[in-house]
């Protein structure tokens, strides 16, 4: 017989129900930290885990809204902190947090460390634009800088060699987390173009937390990567993940394999342009050769093939003409010439002392100097000069001067 104060008996549906309300209405925002553990990734996006201590193991879920905004791999041993509300799942009757938002433990004080060396080395000019170099069309040698083991550089000699079969891959082999890492790429880069052992440079790794790729956010590194002597690529995690050496880089790759397709050359694609230069010299030569064609062919039906002997009768007949034009002109030229030397020389005559003489005058000069005698100031009685007439010469003795005045 039951007592008469018995609790009244709920259903499995009604209790689970009620401890549902209960636990949501007191925990509907908690944040929880502790180590992943059990993680499984469905078809659908969503992701269940535990999250586990010391002392305990709490379920949880996290659907595919909100891990899409995980910018980490999720994955078992992480260390997280993870927001929500606490809830039961009725068709099993499980106790488990909803997961809202997940962030890797110590990821608050790792961003503040990111940003504020962001904005220190963006304000020294490390990050601009105008410090980035090309980088070169035609590698020889390709240089990376990244783990001996793993996907990222058998990706990388994937798509090389695919790409471009002559290059040569030269690997330094490093650390790419943990203790030590940032050293060990500082001196690969260094070393790299210490002795100029590539034409271009890949610094780079897989994707992982914020913790995993920080090596490649140390100090040490960024200003490697800055002042290295080869052209580099930074090639850090995934097309999401970003590092402060991708702003130190002369060109930043999404993934391994797109820096490894921007650093060689496809030989396809120039073959291809090969083969459309080709195609174009082809068709212009055949265009050349069909315009020589028809010129050919309208000179074979012109005047001048067709009757050669009249052409060169008719160019005969020109030259006859010009000579002909030619002689009358000259001719007429020669007499203008003549008249003119004809009409010079009767002035000339004119003017010819000759031609003074025979008019009664003579010419006289002093002896025994022999000079012109041009005015009475030159002479004096008893003087000798010489007469010269048209005829003749003689000489003669001055017996006195007579002034012009006294003439007159």
């Amino acid at each position: 017989m039951l007592p008469f104060d018995s609790p009244p008996a709920f259903s499995v549906t009604e209790m689970l129900r009620l401890a549902r309300e209960t636990m949501e209405g007191s925990f509907p925002r908690v944040k929880v930290q502790g180590e992943l553990t059990n993680v499984k990734n469905y078809g659908s996006g969503h992701v269940y885990f535990a999250m586990k201590d010391g002392g305990g193991v709490l379920e949880c879920a996290l659907f595919k809204g909100d891990a899409s905004k995980v910018r980490f791999k999720i994955e078992h041993g992480l260390k997280v902190e993870a927001t929500g509300r606490l809830t039961i799942y009725p068709a099993q009757g499980k106790f488990q947090l909803v997961v809202h938002s997940l962030e890797a433990a110590g990821l608050g004080e790792l961003q503040r460390r990111f940003e504020e060396l962001k904005a220190r080395l963006l304000e020294e000019g490390l990050f601009q634009e105008s410090r980035k170099r090309a980088l070169p069309r035609f590698p020889l040698r390709l240089g990376v800088v990244t783990s001996p083991t793993g996907a990222v550089i058998q990706d990388i000699l994937r798509v090389a060699r695919r790409r471009w079969p002559l290059i040569q891959i030269i690997l330094a082999p490093v650390k790419v987390q943990g203790e030590g890492a940032a050293a060990q790429i500082v001196a690969a880069i260094e070393r790299m173009g210490r002795f100029g052992a590539a034409d271009v440079l890949i610094v780079g790794r897989g994707g992982g937390s914020l913790e995993d790729l920080w090596a490649f956010n140390e100090e040490a590194v960024v200003r490697a990567v800055a002042a290295s002597r080869i052209p580099v690529i930074s090639a850090v995690g995934h097309e999401t993940d970003f590092t402060l050496c991708d702003f130190a880089a002369d060109w930043r790759a999404p993934t391994p394999s797109a820096a490894a397709e921007r650093a060689v050359p496809d030989r396809q694609d120039y073959a291809l342009r090969v083969r459309g230069l080709g195609d174009r010299m082809r068709r212009g030569v055949e265009s050349e050769v069909r315009g020589l064609r028809l010129r050919v062919a309208g000179l074979e039906r012109s005047h001048a093939l067709g009757r050669p002997r009249d052409v060169v009768r008719e160019k005969m007949q020109f030259v006859d003409d010009l000579a002909q034009r030619l002689g009358r002109g000259a001719s007429e030229g020669l007499l203008r010439v003549r008249e003119r030397l004809s009409r010079e020389r009767a002035r000339l005559q004119a003017l010819s002392p000759e031609q003074v003489l025979a008019r009664g005058y003579a010419f006289v000069e002093k002896l025994p100097e022999d000079f012109p005698v041009t005015g009475m100031a030159q002479v004096a009685p008893g003087d000798s000069v010489r007469l010269t007439l048209h005829d003749g010469r003689a000489r003669a003795r001055i017996e006195g001067v007579e002034p012009r005045e006294i003439l007159s």
